[in-house]
């Protein structure tokens, strides 16, 4: 059963589909220029190359009360203090001003820009929320929500924090992330949603900046599964050419 399909590629010489949420990949896709993410099955499949994934889910069927006694202690008073700093938790509609936040910040990561035929792509199945002090921005989030399935996955975080000088700046925009976390739970809560996806968790990994994410995560409780990343045949030799040429 396909949940979210994207076609973010659409030319006379190729389309290239994202599948979400799959149970597995589909036998007939095998021919087809095709990425599945987030595949609760954990096999291999002919003609596809498998990649494992893991990621933390937190339950939104718990109250409020409930899911603030998952998080650790810490968490919690960054988020309670980041309330009574006036922080605030809007949703975002705007894809131009989400676009325009999130590359500044992956200019200061140094990471490569968004497209806009991908974020076009993505936009309708995206909530996007924003955590603003005094009227500015200090933090980005955006979700791909599908209500198929109840679940909505972290994609996306932005923040320019990193390039203030000022200590106290970047400290009240980083309880800014946490209060936002918090807020989008009970956001996606509202709407229905069941399942909050912390977007990934790097297992086994021995990447400093891989482990410091995977400690922010884990201050929110969750619990760890695993899935399946799978790419058609015709995509991932296509990638791998294109890097063995050095192109993209």
């Amino acid at each position: 059963m396909v949940t979210i399909e994207l076609v973010l590629n659409n030319t006379a010489l190729m389309k290239l589909y994202e599948r979400w949420f799959c149970e597995r990949p589909a036998r007939l896709d095998a021919v087809k220029v095709v990425r599945y993410f987030r595949c609760a099955s954990q096999a291999e499949f002919a003609g596809f190359h498998r990649t494992p994934r893991h990621t933390k889910l937190i339950d939104l069927q718990q109250t409020e009360d409930q899911l603030l006694a998952g998080f650790r202690g810490n968490t919690r008073y960054e988020i309670n203090r980041a309330g009574r700093e006036g922080i605030s938790a809007t949703v975002g509609t705007d894809m131009d001003q989400f676009r325009s936040f999130y590359d500044q910040f992956c200019k200061i990561k140094n990471r490569p820009p968004s497209t806009l035929r991908g974020m076009t792509g993505y936009w309708p199945h995206l909530v996007v929320t924003i955590a603003g002090h005094r009227g500015e921005p200090l933090v980005m989030h955006s979700y791909l929500a599908d209500p198929q399935t109840g679940r909505a996955c972290f994609l996306h975080s932005a923040s320019h924090y990193r390039a203030a000088e000022d200590a106290a700046v970047r400290n009240l925009a980083g309880r800014a992330n946490r209060y936002l976390h918090f807020q989008d739970m009970l956001l996606l809560k509202r709407r229905g949603f069941a399942i909050y996806d912390l977007g990934g968790y790097a297992v086994q990994s021995t990447d400093p900046e891989l482990l410091k994410i995977n400690q922010f995560k884990d201050s929110f409780g969750g619990d760890l599964i695993a899935e399946s990343d799978y790419e058609s045949l015709p995509i991932y030799l296509l990638r791998r050419t294109k890097s063995f040429f050095g192109i993209g």
